[in-house]
């Protein structure tokens, strides 16, 4: 669950609220260049939105956790990403990995709006 949620937050945040492009981390240095323009935007702030919701409940006597993020961001197109196979190893060279791992622990995973929204149903 604490993979899920911190894959599912991180996205919204670096993603969502301070808009910063995975892409930077496959350049030469680009992981170290990500961190520090995180940072200095983290720094430089002033107003965004996470919200976290969690439901827990019964389905078919199973347990479950839905999970849901919105975030106050443009979004991204994550279409190429949910739709992608999971062993499409060129989509997730450089970015991406996070999504991929949520899809792989949780049962269901649904992106909504422009991206900024995501639910994501982890079985107990």
């Amino acid at each position: 669950m604490f993979l899920i949620v911190s894959e599912l937050f991180n996205n919204a945040l670096d993603h969502g609220v301070l808009g910063l492009d995975s892409r930077t981390k496959s350049l030469e240095g680009g992981f170290e260049r990500y961190l520090e323009e995180r940072e200095r935007r983290l720094a430089e702030l002033n107003d965004g939105v996470i919200d976290i919701g969690f439901h827990l409940h019964m389905a078919d006597q199973r347990p479950f956790l839905d999970i849901q993020v919105r975030d106050s961001g443009r979004g991204f197109d994550y279409h190429a990403y949910i739709d992608a196979p999971d062993d499409d190893q060129s989509l997730y060279q450089t970015h991406g990995r996070g999504i991929r791992l949520v899809k792989t622990l949780c049962e269901e995973v649904t992106y909504k709006d422009n991206g900024n929204r995501v639910f994501a149903r982890y079985a107990l």
